[in-house]
């Protein structure tokens, strides 16, 4: 169902939109579409008139940045997912399998349990311990990327299907490190963790923004020139090395990239699965294989997704919130069920 390149944006634009008003006005304390256009009409060209301080804050201060931090990282998600997807040429990889998400949640669960005598015995770092789970977080992505690249590479050459069997036996070990470590961790930290794993906007302010917009310019950009090489792999390694692509370099590229980009988006949100799964294959069905409309289309839609899954978490249960990456799980695991089942249909045939 390939529908034209510029009605498929222009509806993109529109939804993104409408679903931007209603994450503003949804939510556990629902904001009157009245005052909304009040703030909106000071932030725009000063106009002051009676101005809620608390509805302030909860438009301003919360839902702002969060939903602009949900769209960068729904964004960056599908696109990673979506040029993984083609370097493997595979349609059930996702930048997860690489170790991206494990290292980052292991590190963090090693950091939050050991580390918390540290933090109550030097009390300067109780202080600044809310900034170190990010950077600890983006370290363990950056490591256990650097290993399974390592692994994978024999004789200087980096193997796509190492890559996969390496990132496969890393994610097993980070899964039994952190069994290990969570044995000795008490209730508290249990729940920080347990929440951490699921993904969660409920810490996002404008810090968040400020430290993802660049990740997401830089991602998105250096992800879409890549897009005529993609093509070209599409055919196949050995007629993309024929036609002058230097495999080696382009698979670093994107390993790295989606390090950088999804490593940023895990340390500071925790995991979301499933969102670099799902939306290539959308995209792709909307707009067909070219990359260069893939790319640019799987970041529309990502960040859609990840917005509309935001606002049902924060809204579906009163008083509550659900971690966000059980809905895009409770959404993606049907989703990849069905591609597997797919996929072993067209093998008998």
């Amino acid at each position: 169902m390939q529908i034209k390149p510029s009605v498929f944006f222009i509806l993109c634009f529109i939804s993104l939109i409408i679903f931007l008003i209603s994450g503003v006005l949804i939510g556990q304390y629902e904001i009157e579409y009245s005052k909304f256009l009040d703030i909106l009409k000071y932030l725009l060209n000063g106009e002051k008139s009676q101005i809620d301080p608390l509805t302030w804050m909860v438009i301003v201060d919360l839902r702002f940045p969060r939903l602009i931090c949900t769209f960068i990282i729904g964004a960056l998600l599908a696109v990673s997912g979506a040029c993984m997807q083609g370097l493997f040429r595979n349609p059930l990889v996702e930048p997860s399998l690489l170790g991206v998400s494990a290292g980052a949640a292991t590190f963090v669960v090693i950091f939050l349990v050991l580390g918390s005598s540290i933090i109550e015995k030097y009390q300067i770092l109780s202080n600044i311990s809310s900034y170190l789970v990010p950077i600890i977080a983006f370290s363990g992505s950056l490591f256990t990327v650097k290993i399974v690249v390592f692994l994978a590479t024999i004789n200087g050459r980096t193997s796509i299907g190492s890559l996969l069997l390496s990132g496969i036996a890393i994610n097993a070990f980070c899964g039994a490190l952190m069994g290990m470590v969570l044995y000795f961790a008490n209730d508290n930290q249990l729940r920080s963790i347990t929440f951490w794993n699921l993904g969660s906007f409920s810490n996002i302010g404008w810090f968040e923004v400020y430290c993802l917009f660049p990740f997401f310019i830089f991602g998105i950009y250096f992800f879409y020139k890549l897009h005529s090489e993609l093509n070209i792999l599409a055919l196949g390694e050995d007629q993309a090395i024929s036609l002058g692509i230097h495999v080696e370099k382009l698979t670093k590229k994107i390993i790295y990239l989606s390090c950088l980009t999804v490593g940023a988006c895990v340390s500071f949100t925790g995991i979301i699965g499933f969102v670099g799964l799902i939306i290539p294959h959308l995209t792709r069905f909307i707009l067909g294989p070219n990359f260069k409309l893939l790319i640019p289309g799987s970041a529309f839609l990502g960040g859609l997704l990840l917005i509309v899954s935001d606002i049902g978490a924060r809204s579906m249960i009163q008083g509550a919130e659900l971690p966000i990456g059980s809905i895009t799980a409770l959404l993606g695991g049907p989703f990849f069920l069905y591609q597997i089942f797919k996929s072993s249909q067209e093998l008998n045939l």
